[in-house]
């Protein structure tokens, strides 16, 4: 059982994907649930449940949610993905009765996971941002202008997904980053980031 935790839009989800994808052949069945509500876990695991068993469909949902336990209580060589949980308390039930599997946790709380395994995940360095922002650009414009990388990057507080985010925009518009920061600027009073066209911000 893993606990990964750091701030939102740090890059958690995205490197559990990563690992799920990856590992898939170690795994009978990989199964993730969207945890950040008790509601969200309990639909997660019924859908487990009508996953394995079909014929589920039509119970409702606190019989299929039980099944579904019942179902990686009693099962081995799984993995499931609680993306986004509150913290341990939320998912207690869960998580005492289920230990034949393997569980991973994305979460923004930082302590509490007596047991676990834990993995913190921090903002990106600034250089390494920067390089980051290069790379994801340059595969779609080679030749960008990258004047403000540094000042983008820090406004994006060096978070990873943010600036993936923002790198796949300026290369697929063709913008520099002290245009975005501009269009950031204009956003937050109320206009739309969205330029009408791209030639227009290309122009001097």
């Amino acid at each position: 059982m893993v606990a990964v935790h750091g701030l939102g839009g740090v890059g958690k989800s995205t490197l559990t994907a990563h690992f799920a994808a990856g590992q898939a052949d170690r795994f009978s069945l990989v199964w993730w649930v969207v945890a950040d509500s008790a509601t969200a876990i309990d639909t997660g695991l019924a859908d487990l449940a009508v996953a394995v068993a079909p014929e589920t469909v039509e119970m409702p949902l606190e019989q299929r949610t039980e099944l579904g336990v019942r179902w990686l209580a009693t099962h081995t060589d799984w993995l499931l993905v609680l993306d986004n949980l509150t913290g341990p308390a939320d998912a207690a039930g869960l998580l005492d009765r289920v230990h034949t599997g393997t569980i991973v946790i994305t979460s923004r709380q930082g302590s509490g996971w007596r047991g676990m395994q834990t993995v913190a995940l921090d903002v990106l360095p600034a250089e390494q941002a920067v390089e980051l922002l290069t790379r994801i650009v340059r595969a779609e414009w080679p030749d960008a202008d990258l004047t403000g990388a540094g000042t983008l990057c820090a406004e994006l507080g060096w978070l990873p997904l943010a600036i993936e985010q923002a790198g796949a925009y300026l290369g697929q518009l063709r913008i520099n980053p002290t245009v975005y920061l501009d269009l950031l600027a204009r956003f937050r009073h109320g206009c739309s980031p969205r330029p009408r066209k791209a030639a227009t911000l290309n122009a001097p």
